[in-house]
């Protein structure tokens, strides 16, 4: 989690840009400010059609997950467009 002030320059940008638009070339790139798990969220709401969310989960200890929900749990409840979860082992 990014605070607020900080840069929103990505690492390896460029290169980021350069694979989604071989592989999709009609894909959208949106750097937002603000806490990730609020604005990711909050802009998947705004998206309407033809949206697949992908999103990388890898395990959490069990006392983990009972102070802190997961991103893929917060998505499944709060979003209706389909989702991708790959899992690291």
């Amino acid at each position: 989690m990014n605070p607020i002030t900080t840069s929103l320059h990505l690492p390896d940008t460029k290169l980021m840009k350069e694979f989604m638009k071989r592989h999709y070339p009609k894909v959208k790139y949106v750097v937002t400010k603000g806490f990730a798990e609020e604005e990711i969220i909050k802009r998947l709401k705004q998206e309407t059609k033809n949206t697949l969310i992908v999103l990388g989960a890898y395990r959490r200890g069990t006392v983990s997950r009972w102070f802190k929900e997961s991103m893929a749990d917060k998505l499944m409840k709060d979003i209706k467009q389909p989702l991708f979860i790959a899992h690291n082992k």
